[in-house]
């Protein structure tokens, strides 16, 4: 047998909570590096700046936090703008949360499902001030 039964079981939940606080806590105040896709680096950067939220990666959106579901979406920038992508399902989501990344620091725009009506969402460099309404961070790496 590849592993013994029952000897690890709760070990292994306990140590998969440590790990969920730790990094949770980590990366609270940097931006997310690695070995995680661009979607999955911002999911897990909503997880520490919303507080309270869940990770719902199951269901037909990313979080839930405070009852409302949010479809997490993240670019790096590209050309001086950010390309976010929306899928027709993805409208089951109350809230969009954009997340756009520019070497080590990355805005935040949590922008309601009713006022996005397009396919393609651009987010351009020069013009951030017509999206101040929805900034919800700007976070710097330290």
């Amino acid at each position: 047998m590849p592993f013994r039964t029952g000897s690890w079981g709760k070990q292994a939940k306990i140590r998969s909570k440590e790990r969920t606080e730790y990094f949770r806590e980590y990366y609270a105040n940097k931006i997310v590096r690695g070995v995680f896709s661009v979607g999955r680096k911002g999911e897990i950067l909503a997880l520490s700046i919303l507080d309270g939220s869940n990770d719902d990666r199951c269901g037909s959106h990313d979080v839930t936090w405070n009852g409302k579901r949010i479809e997490v979406k993240t670019a790096n920038l590209i050309d001086e703008h950010w390309k976010f992508c929306i899928r027709k399902n993805q409208h089951k989501a109350d809230m969009f949360l954009f997340i756009c990344i520019d070497k080590r620091s990355a805005l935040c725009y949590l922008i309601p499902s009713k006022e996005i009506e397009t396919k393609h969402f651009y987010i351009n460099k020069e013009n951030l001030s017509a999206f101040d309404k929805y900034l919800i961070q700007n976070r710097s790496e330290v």
